[in-house]
C-alpha cells in the first residue's frame, strides 16, 4: 500500500501520485505527477510525454471531454505505474496543453483505492 497527501497546492486540493511511465518494453521509463482523474474513461498522458523514447503511437481514438465535444486523439500503448506498485500494460490517450497525468478508470480499477478527502490523504495498493 502506498499512501499519499493531498496536493494543497490546488484549489481545491487534489490526489495526486507519482507515475513511472515506459515504452511497452518497460525501458525508457520516466516519472510524472498524476491526478487521479475518477470520472476519466481512460487515463492521459501529457503531449510532451509521447517524446518518452520508444513510445510509438498505435492509432487515434475519439474522445468526448468536459464539454461534450468529440475529438481525435492519437494513442500510445505504454507501461504505467504508481511508483512503488506493478506497471502495467495500457493504452493512453494524449491532450495538448495537459501538464500531468491523468490516471483514469482503465488504471485505477486495477488498485484499491481510499479517499480520504477530510483528512486530505489517500492510500492506494494492488489487488
Amino acid at each position: 500500500m502506498v499512501r499519499y497527501n493531498y496536493n494543497r497546492q490546488l484549489d481545491p486540493p487534489a490526489p495526486f501520485v507519482h507515475v513511472v511511465l515506459a515504452r511497452p518494453d518497460g525501458g525508457g521509463a520516466v516519472e510524472w505527477p498524476a491526478q487521479l482523474d475518477t470520472g476519466a474513461d481512460r487515463s492521459v498522458i501529457p503531449a510532451e510525454a509521447r517524446h518518452t523514447p520508444g513510445l510509438a503511437e498505435t492509432g487515434v481514438l475519439r474522445v468526448a471531454g468536459l464539454g461534450g465535444d468529440v475529438q481525435p486523439m492519437p494513442v500510445f500503448l505504454a507501461q504505467v505505474g504508481v511508483r512503488g506498485l506493478r506497471q502495467v500494460l495500457v493504452e493512453v490517450i494524449t491532450v495538448p496543453g495537459e501538464r500531468y497525468v491523468l490516471l483514469g478508470r482503465d488504471l485505477l480499477n486495477l488498485h484499491r483505492v481510499l479517499l480520504d478527502g477530510p483528512n486530505l490523504f489517500f492510500e492506494i495498493d494492488e489487488r
